[in-house]
């Protein structure tokens, strides 16, 4: 039983919580909806890791950011392209 000045939030899963992403993050949500996402975010590692990389890559989209790979990365990327598409650039498979 909710104390008195508290709600008492409906339990959401994963899958609801998922399906609401994109209003939560736009915070176009009903502030009840809100509670209950935060309240199974506190609860649930992996729908948190799932909106955090969202709201990551959504502000790495609007900033238009340019991302440096570390040297290392950068090399086995262009190593496993160049396996998978050949090093000829004329080449037309």
């Amino acid at each position: 039983m909710a104390r008195s000045g508290e709600r008492k939030l409906k339990k959401i899963e994963c899958d609801e919580v998922l399906d609401q992403l994109s209003e939560y993050i736009d915070e176009e949500t009903r502030a009840e909806l809100c509670d209950a996402i935060r309240e199974h975010l506190a609860r649930c590692q992996d729908c948190q890791i799932k909106v955090d990389t969202v709201k990551k890559t959504i502000v790495l989209y609007q900033k238009n950011a340019v991302i440096e790979l570390p040297v290392r990365v950068s090399a086995k990327l262009s190593a496993a392209l160049a396996r998978e598409y050949g090093n000829d650039p004329g080449r037309s498979d």
